[in-house]
């Protein structure tokens, strides 16, 4: 097979109190076979000793670059200094309480070589048990091998059997990130909050295709008090999150990307996973939303009824084993 040659990555990472996880998120990353061209990790003000440790491993290997900010900035303020400050072809967010598995950098530039086409390329997640070390897969099965789908294969595949393009598995090429909030990056601003890698992701997929490689390459810590996962736990904020998320879309720089997350069916999934019990205050709560909730409410329905049906189903073939009834 004719060689490739494969663009330049960036890394970033931002870390506020993760002294005890960032040695090995760095030491992960920096063991991979595929080299990045730097590693930015941008310390929002810890108070315990993160910065030490990141400023050990920026003497030794000088691919790493450490930025202190003086007063915390919070996730989305410390990861838009970081990617300011990148310079690769490529980005690949992580966070300083994750850990990337072997041959994860090199399969998943491997695949973005192969299709530039690509906006970027995501893997089955896998999550990190922070009391045993193991680790378990969710595997995707969308393919077999690693392909690339255009937008509106994706969509369509999304549409048919919604999925996680896990933002922990996800290196994304970062002239679209740039593009697709523009010089400011809006969309990594406080409004969007823990959505704004959600939003990010699916908004460069659905513009430009994404690579898929069947296989866990990057893994998630579960821990029980993280940035990402208090949105389940804060239902006011997260509506307004999602409100937030939703006059995004309906601006002129994301329009045309709307009824992709229309009709994929991803903003349903993502009402249904975040806000379970508050469904109903979300899509009626607001107005101004209405005519783009209101049709999603339809969706969540019949979800639930396939939901529903899907676990009865079982019971009555039980029965009529156990029972011998027709």
């Amino acid at each position: 097979m004719k060689d490739v040659h494969l663009p330049t990555l960036s890394v970033t990472m931002n870390c506020y109190n993760h002294a005890k996880y960032v040695g090995e998120a760095l030491e992960a990353i920096l063991s991979q076979s595929f080299r990045p061209l730097e590693v930015i990790v941008v310390d929002d003000a810890s108070t315990d000793n993160s910065a030490a440790i990141i400023e050990d491993f920026a003497r030794r290997d000088p691919v790493v670059r450490l930025l202190r900010n003086k007063e915390n900035m919070g996730p989305p303020g410390a990861r838009k200094r970081a990617l300011k400050s990148a310079l690769g072809d490529y980005i690949f967010n992580a966070a300083s309480d994750d850990k990337v598995l072997p041959g994860f950098f090199e399969k998943s530039m491997a695949m973005l070589a192969q299709h530039p086409e690509a906006g970027l390329c995501f893997s089955d997640p896998a999550w990190l048990d922070d009391s045993t070390g193991a680790v378990d897969a969710t595997r995707l099965y969308l393919s077999s091998e690693p392909c690339y789908f255009p937008p509106g294969e994706l969509v369509e595949r999304l549409r048919r059997r919604l999925f996680m393009i896990a933002g922990h598995t996800v290196i994304m090429k970062r002239s679209l990130v740039v593009e697709a909030g523009g010089s400011e990056l809006p969309w990594i601003h406080q409004g969007l909050r823990w959505h704004s890698d959600w939003f990010s992701c699916r908004v460069v997929a659905f513009r430009h295709g994404a690579c898929y490689v069947p296989e866990p390459l990057s893994s998630w810590r579960m821990l029980q008090n993280t940035y990402g996962t208090s949105a389940r736990k804060q239902p006011s904020q997260q509506r307004e999150v999602l409100y937030q998320m939703m006059s995004l879309l309906k601006s002129p720089a994301y329009r045309d990307v709307l009824p992709l997350f229309e009709r994929s069916n991803v903003l349903a999934g993502l009402i249904e996973w975040h806000v379970p019990t508050e469904k109903v205050r979300l899509l009626f709560g607001n107005p101004k939303h209405w005519d783009h909730f209101l049709p999603l409410a339809w969706v969540l329905l019949l979800r639930q009824m396939k939901s529903l049906v899907s676990q009865v189903t079982p019971l009555k073939r039980l029965r009529r084993r156990v029972l011998g009834s027709v």
